[in-house]
């Protein structure tokens, strides 16, 4: 039966006679006896000679790059804990991830985390927030009295021909001058600050050391990018809420949701954070309407104990003491603002978890 071709040819060469003795090689490293290396081998019938994949590597397709999105990826970025099917054919993350959760009831739990986990060093920075703002507040509390004891020379007998009174003209411009400076310093120090926090919120998590010194070297190297892009976030919501106030409600969820984490672990802008929350803006915005609400609730209990104590609501005691009273609720936004962004980065790709963003944070 004459032989049928089964998908590959074979390459038949006429027998030689042995060569005789003594003509072997002097080196024995350059015999070549077997078969010719795979790389020598022609392709079999039908493929290409080319775009064959290299010698040591398996065929078959490749996943992209992790990273950000367009697949550019990160040197030095693990895969991390690896995510496993969810029951809807998505991607879950795993049980025991410390930033990621599953859902809105492991997004508490993981906010509560960050609280036991990050507190002491967290708490150093809320207590500097608490003391620039307690002078903020006891500043404006002087100037509103002024005001108000200036202001009764615009009673009855106020002549409006001989214009007010100089001393209340220095006492508007004063406040108004006070106020504008002491806003500007308390941003500078929250886009110094938030970059650091989400540093020690990252590592204390992935169980890596957070030292002060370095968390504040992260916070002032991400610092001109957060003044800038946090100001025009600001710009962006504020013309939102006074145009149609429904735009400023979604740009607040939007970047209160990625804004922190996008320019501290991302190193990229505003326009990143669309990119993460729109594809998962009702869960997201779930969330934080929820810790609103339970922000709002902290802020009038507080206020209420804060004037107890000091009498006044707009005095220098009631000043002081609602400070010290909102320290916890910034460590808690710390949590609320990492474990959102984290959660959104898992859900756009699923290999990262707290061991990825923890060494983007490293590049």
């Amino acid at each position: 039966m004459a032989p049928h071709n089964i998908g590959f040819t074979a390459t038949f060469q006429p027998m030689s006679t042995p060569p005789p003795p003594g003509s072997e090689p002097e080196h024995p490293e350059q015999r070549h006896e077997g078969p010719p290396p795979p790389e020598t081998q022609p392709p079999p019938l039908g493929y290409p000679a080319r775009d064959y994949p290299p010698v040591g590597y398996p065929s078959g397709s490749y996943p992209p790059p992790s990273g950000l999105a367009g697949g550019t990826a990160y040197p030095n970025y693990p895969a991390g804990y690896p995510g496993y099917p969810g029951a809807d054919g998505g991607t879950e993350p795993p049980e025991d991830d410390p930033l990621v959760p599953a859902d809105f009831g492991g997004w508490f739990e993981r906010v509560i985390g960050v609280f036991r986990r990050s507190w002491r060093t967290l708490l150093i920075f809320q207590v500097v927030l608490a003391v620039l703002s307690a002078i903020y507040s006891a500043l404006a509390a002087s100037f509103s009295r002024n005001l108000t004891a200036l202001s009764g020379a615009l009673g009855p007998g106020f002549d409006p021909n001989a214009g007010p009174p100089p001393d209340l003209v220095a006492a508007v411009a004063t406040a108004g001058m006070i106020t504008l400076i002491g806003w500007g310093v308390l941003c500078l120090v929250v886009a110094f600050l938030a970059p650091a926090s989400v540093f020690v919120v990252i590592r204390d998590a992935e169980g890596q050391p957070a030292p002060l010194g370095e968390a504040l070297g992260f916070g002032a190297s991400r610092m001109p990018a957060m003044i800038g892009w946090g100001l025009l976030a600001w710009i962006l919501t504020s013309i939102g809420y006074v145009l149609l106030f429904i735009p400023g409600i979604y740009l607040s969820i939007v970047f209160g949701a990625a804004l922190a984490g996008v320019v501290a672990v991302e190193r990229t802008g505003i326009g990143r954070c669309f990119a993460l929350v729109n594809p998962r803006f009702w869960p997201t915005a779930g969330r934080l309407v929820v810790y609103f609400l339970i922000t709002l609730v902290y802020l009038v209990v507080a206020h209420l104990i804060a004037s107890a104590i000091g009498g006044d609501p707009l005095s220098t005691t009631t000043g002081i003491v609602q400070a010290i009273l909102l320290i916890p609720l910034g460590i808690t936004s710390a949590g609320v603002a990492v474990v959102t962004y984290a959660e959104l980065r898992f859900r756009e790709n699923g290999v990262v978890t707290t061991p990825a963003l923890a060494a983007e944070l490293a590049r």
